[in-house]
């Protein structure tokens, strides 16, 4: 977690800037957790590029480095026409849910 990213989003010191955060990761584990169901559900990899591209931006956006590279390793292995093992998912899945816990403690709020 680049947390240097993630700050330029909002103040974590102040109250408002706390409430934009919870929002804003919010926002982002909604869209990269349908991502990452669409990916899984995709039949086509040229599916699976366009939702790991989405979840690639969304993630460099927040400063969730290590998801973003993941994402860009799927994306490129989608692009060859590669298929995605059950596994990829599974590590996504875990990555998503340290994420959450970390940032979860790091704002002191829950992010459910």
């Amino acid at each position: 977690m680049d947390l240097t990213r993630t700050a330029a989003l909002a103040d974590p010191a102040t109250e408002a800037g706390q409430a934009a955060l919870v929002e804003i990761f919010r926002a982002y584990f909604d869209n990269v957790c349908a991502a990452s169901d669409a990916m899984r559900r995709a039949t086509a990899p040229e599916d699976v590029r366009a939702q790991a591209h989405r979840a690639k931006g969304a993630s460099g956006i927040v400063g969730a480095v290590g998801l973003a590279a993941l994402f860009a390793d799927l994306e490129v292995r989608a692009a060859a026409g590669e298929s995605v093992t059950r596994d990829v998912f599974d590590q996504i899945d875990a990555q998503l849910a340290a994420l959450r816990r970390t940032i979860t403690a790091w704002l002191g709020r829950d992010l459910q």
